[in-house]
């Protein structure tokens, strides 16, 4: 996938996170809601913001409502400069990386969540093949004031339609990291 669809991607996949929570004219979100197939261009999160913290896109992600914040998790988030281990290597610099936004969403005013000076990992990932290549999220919820976030580890991607996955649920911590729970 090129620079081009990666970003396209993530759009489309904006869009759907925010199509609930964006505060959009009454006729748009009206149109919206009754045809159910409109849909709106809201923002690139690709902006300036992301390529200050050394990220050049993300795929597969999830939203959670946290009180008055939308939380947005993005898998395998990609690195602004070139492969590190040679030809078609991905540029990966981390297994996640999480936006943070007050309700409604305003595209002015999200933040990417940092951490040392970086972008915020929530979750983790060794990125070694058979051991875990990926963690991505698959879905978020909020119970009790703690966020919990469901993912799928790859253990090793093989040929199409044979990858070796596991489900993995974290959970936020007090101090708003994440640790897997084992059992």
């Amino acid at each position: 996938m090129n620079a081009s669809q990666r970003t396209g991607t993530i759009c489309l996949v904006v869009l759907a996170f925010l199509s609930f929570y964006v505060d959009l004219p009454g006729s748009v979100a009206a149109q919206q809601i009754g045809t159910g197939t409109a849909s709106t261009f809201v923002c690139n999160l690709m902006d300036d913001r992301a390529v200050a913290l050394g990220i050049g896109g993300a795929d597969l992600g999830v939203s959670v409502v946290d009180g008055s914040n939308l939380w947005m998790i993005f898998g395998d988030t990609a690195s602004t400069g070139p492969p590190s281990a040679g030809p078609g290597s991905r540029r990966l610099v981390g297994a996640s990386s999480a936006i943070e936004s007050q309700l409604p969403f305003n595209c002015s005013s999200y933040s990417w969540l940092t951490s040392g000076g970086k972008f915020y990992q929530p979750l983790h990932s060794v990125r070694k093949a058979g051991i875990d290549e990926s963690t991505v999220p698959a879905e978020a919820i909020t119970l009790n004031g703690t966020i919990y976030i469901y993912s799928m580890q790859v253990n090793h991607w093989g040929a199409p339609s044979q990858a070796d996955a596991h489900g993995v649920l974290f959970k936020e911590q007090a101090d708003g990291t994440f640790t897997e729970l084992t059992s």
